[in-house]
């Protein structure tokens, strides 16, 4: 049997077999014929707790991160963390962080700690340098630091935490913090 008769048979034979398993022509819903999707199942009745209003801006601005702790929910914010209750309402507290918030951890720690990299508006505010740890539980700033190589502040794109260490990254290397705010590494100098 010639190659283009076998692909030509086998084509032939998936088409029917999808056709008969419900992904043919006739199947407008996407559902595989059945209305409401695939399962069978009803979606569950959900209800609208609570609108955040979004931050009034001139141009663009970073405010990435968003978190659910037992009791609030947790949503970065213009240069701002805030944490909001459960069943909606007015925020329960805000941290203020001084500079456009570049990147926060996307995981909790197990005390409630997310790691933010943020710019400093007083010092430059067109770069991320500062690395700090938020308390969602308590609605606090734990501590702010950066990582210096001689003398300037390093650039960071990115950071996370586990294992009891908060670690940044960028272009110009990486630093590390324990949870208490104390320096495990810093960025080396070139060479």
């Amino acid at each position: 049997m010639s190659r283009s008769r076998t692909t030509v048979l086998t084509g032939a034979a998936l088409t029917t077999a999808l056709v008969l398993a419900g992904c043919g022509a006739d199947d407008k819903d996407g559902a595989g014929g059945r209305e409401g999707g695939g399962t069978g199942a009803s979606a569950p009745a959900a209800k609208l707790l609570n609108r955040v209003p979004q931050a009034e801006v001139r141009e663009m601005a970073g405010a990435k991160g968003m978190w659910t702790t037992e009791r609030n929910f947790v949503k970065a914010d213009l240069k701002k963390i805030v944490g909001y209750p459960l069943d909606g309402g007015k925020p329960r507290w805000q941290v203020p962080l001084g500079g456009e918030i570049c990147w926060t951890s996307p995981e909790v720690s197990p005390d409630g700690f997310v790691a933010v990299v943020f710019k400093n508006d007083k010092d430059d505010p067109a770069v991320c340098t500062e690395v700090g740890l938020v308390d969602l539980k308590r609605g606090k700033l734990r501590w702010q630091r950066q990582a210096l190589e001689d003398g300037s502040a390093q650039m960071f794109d990115e950071v996370t935490i586990g294992g009891g260490t908060v670690a940044a990254g960028g272009t110009s290397g990486t630093a590390g913090w324990t949870l208490g705010g104390r320096r495990l590494w810093a960025p080396r100098a070139a060479g």
